[in-house]
């Protein structure tokens, strides 16, 4: 598997475990992101930015942009 593929495939694993987290945590605190990112084994910023670019995309597709 080619590098650019597999990153797009981890970061959209990321971004499902980051959904399955939220349905199962509405509303968590930084802390508790914090934990989940240290359970992932991945950087607290990293996890973060994944969640802001989540956010990105569904706001965009509330507007109806692409």
């Amino acid at each position: 598997m080619k590098l650019k593929n597999y990153l797009i495939k981890a970061e959209d694993e990321l971004k499902m475990k980051l959904i399955d987290f939220f349905k199962k945590n509405p509303n968590p605190s930084d802390s508790k992101v914090h934990t989940f990112a240290d359970e992932l084994g991945i950087e607290h910023d990293k996890v973060e930015a994944a969640i802001y670019a989540l956010l990105t995309s569904y706001i965009k597709d509330l507007k109806g942009e692409k």
